[in-house]
């Protein structure tokens, strides 16, 4: 039977991909809507998640407006856009460059008039109430938001699913399971540190 520090050894020593179900959600939500708005604090993970779902499984776009030349070859959006449009374009800290949330929506209704259902957009940025408030008055009727959480039990028990032995062990390797994210929390940093000490620094 998997003990809390087994568990807990697991998470410090593996590189654990740990299947996140809003995937699924963003997913569900980019088949009948052209852009997604992916909100959630810092460290949270939604930049693991761009990349290793989004561009590297489904081949979007990613661009992290944080870098300079990258901003450079986004420039104002509309070339761009053009040359991606029958793919998924994620633009991460898009608050960066707060003047695409104007040019996101042109180039969607532009996409709209032409009738190209391909091109899609899943904006990433912190959770303030600042860009909500930019990206829902500049993309009215064209962005969904989704606030991503830290990791959750479920998610986690699936990951760790190969070490726990039988059915009548479960549901105590899921309270150990619970027990851990209560004390480290779900954000990645910290539940995959190496040690307690180092998890309580990083949220310290």
């Amino acid at each position: 039977m998997p003990s809390h520090k087994d568990i807990q050894s697991v998470l410090e020593s593996t590189d654990l991909h740990i299947d996140r179900s809003i995937c699924y959600a963003i997913e569900d939500r980019l088949n009948h809507i052209e852009c997604i708005s992916l909100l959630g604090s810092r460290q949270i993970g939604k930049t693991t998640l761009a990349k290793s779902h989004f561009e590297q499984k489904r081949g979007a776009m990613y661009r992290d407006l944080q870098k300079s030349k990258v901003r450079k070859e986004v420039g104002i959006g509309d070339s761009f856009f053009e040359s991606h449009k029958n793919r998924i374009i994620v633009l991460d800290e898009i608050q960066e460059c707060e003047y695409l949330f104007k040019e996101v929506k042109a180039f969607i209704d532009e996409q709209r008039f032409v009738k190209n259902r391909e091109c899609r957009f899943l904006l990433i940025g912190s959770a303030s109430l600042d860009m909500q408030r930019k990206s829902f008055s500049a993309l009215a009727g064209r962005v969904n938001e989704i606030q991503m959480s830290g990791i959750l039990p479920t998610e986690l028990i699936t990951a760790l699913s190969g070490i726990i032995p039988s059915d009548e062990e479960a549901l105590l390797t899921c309270r150990r399971i619970t027990e851990l994210l209560m004390f480290r929390g779900g954000m990645p940093l910290s539940l995959f540190a190496e040690s307690d000490q180092e998890s309580i620094d990083i949220r310290t």
